[in-house]
């Protein structure tokens, strides 16, 4: 047997391995950065679409039921939650305060770590009527580490739709919020 033989056999040598390395940890954090801000933009706009689609539960009830749906906010930052009650405003930190038929309608902010919430509506509540479909007015803000943010907003009229504010923190794929 050559050496050339035995050299093929051997595999690695030691400097091969440790340049490897490197270029592969210069490779991963130059990506890791990039998976965290999609990470954060990816929960974003889950607890965005969850909360609209709550919303529409919320005005959908008011209607099946005959009777006003309340919606309401609990904020602090990167703390919130909220819950549906019927008529009034509950509070979704007290277990057994926000009840439709005896079963509770209480969402927090465990399933969206890091995204904040402001609420821009009257008293913090969506009051759903179910004779007109109409709705108290406003909006609900969510906004990432990563300074994306998303906004839901509920026309006087009952109309729930998404959009994302201008400037930096503009997502693509949602219309301008104007």
């Amino acid at each position: 047997m050559s050496i050339y033989d035995r050299r093929q056999l051997a595999g690695l040598t030691l400097v091969e391995a440790l340049v490897a390395l490197t270029v592969l940890s210069v490779l991963a954090s130059i990506a890791l950065p990039a998976f965290s801000s999609m990470r954060d933009t990816l929960r974003l706009k889950g607890s965005a679409e969850a909360i609209q689609s709550d919303l529409r539960l919320a005005k959908s009830e008011s209607i099946k039921r005959s009777g006003n749906v309340s919606v309401t906010f609990r904020t602090s930052g990167t703390t919130w939650c909220y819950g549906f009650s019927q008529d009034t405003a509950c509070d979704c930190n007290i277990p057994n305060s926000c009840l439709l038929d005896n079963v509770e309608y209480r969402f927090s902010h465990t399933a969206y770590p890091g995204i904040a919430l402001a609420s821009n509506v009257s008293g913090n509540r969506f009051s759903f009527q179910y004779r007109r479909g109409t709705v108290t007015a406003g909006n609900v803000q969510l906004t990432a580490p990563n300074g994306k943010a998303l906004r839901v907003v509920v026309s006087g009229l009952g109309r729930i739709r998404m959009c994302s504010p201008t400037g930096p923190g503009r997502i693509p794929g949602y219309p301008d919020c104007s």
